[in-house]
């Protein structure tokens, strides 16, 4: 995976509950790292004092290099792999255009004059 490159064509997040201990992160970033993915923000969504939930946006080189990213992250123990997306096909859910009025309608009567 040495002569890919990571880019954000491929970006995905990773949504994982991690134990609350010492060394658990480093060991996710690891294995990323050893996939050859490029690590992107971390996000902190919920901590307890037992573990927390983190996004991990990550860059692959391809489809099939991110689910390598993926079953790595997967392999670890401990660490509870919740969701993953792919970012730019979530991105354009809903779509990307949106329509807003330049004057507030309260009423059909204003809507009509609209």
């Amino acid at each position: 995976m040495a002569d890919l490159t990571p880019n954000s064509s491929f970006s995905l997040t990773l949504r994982l509950q991690i134990p609350n201990r010492v060394g658990m992160l480093a060991s996710v970033t690891q294995a990323i790292a050893t996939c050859g993915g490029n690590l992107g923000q971390i996000d902190l969504i919920e901590q307890t004092r037992k573990e927390s939930t983190r996004d991990l946006t990550v860059d692959a080189a391809s489809t099939e290099h991110a689910e390598t990213i993926v079953q790595a992250v997967k392999a670890l123990p401990d660490i509870k792999l919740l969701s993953v997306y792919d970012r730019t096909f979530n991105l354009h859910r809903g779509g990307k255009i949106s329509i807003t009025s330049r004057i507030p309608l309260r009423s059909v009567s204003d809507l009509a004059m609209a």
